[in-house]
């Protein structure tokens, strides 16, 4: 199977992880406040997965548009 390669608007996992530093909280902390378990959020940055990258979006203020394909993942 083919990698699509990154696009210049995609993050880099550790983009994903300083903006919500900056929001002052972690994926961790973030995933209990949807009754999931602690890992559940923090496995988006490596597994797509539309679900999850939705609601990081809506939680960092910015759009899927916004930030490229899916909450991306840059190797």
């Amino acid at each position: 199977m083919l990698k699509k390669p990154a696009s210049k608007k995609d993050w880099h996992h550790a983009d994903i992880i300083a903006a919500a530093c900056r929001k002052e909280i972690n994926l961790q902390k973030l995933s209990p406040l949807f009754d999931w378990s602690r890992s559940a959020l923090s496995c988006t940055l490596y597994c797509p997965s539309p679900k999850y990258e939705r609601l990081i979006a809506e939680y960092l203020g910015v759009s899927l548009k916004q930030t490229g394909q899916p909450l991306p993942r840059s190797r």
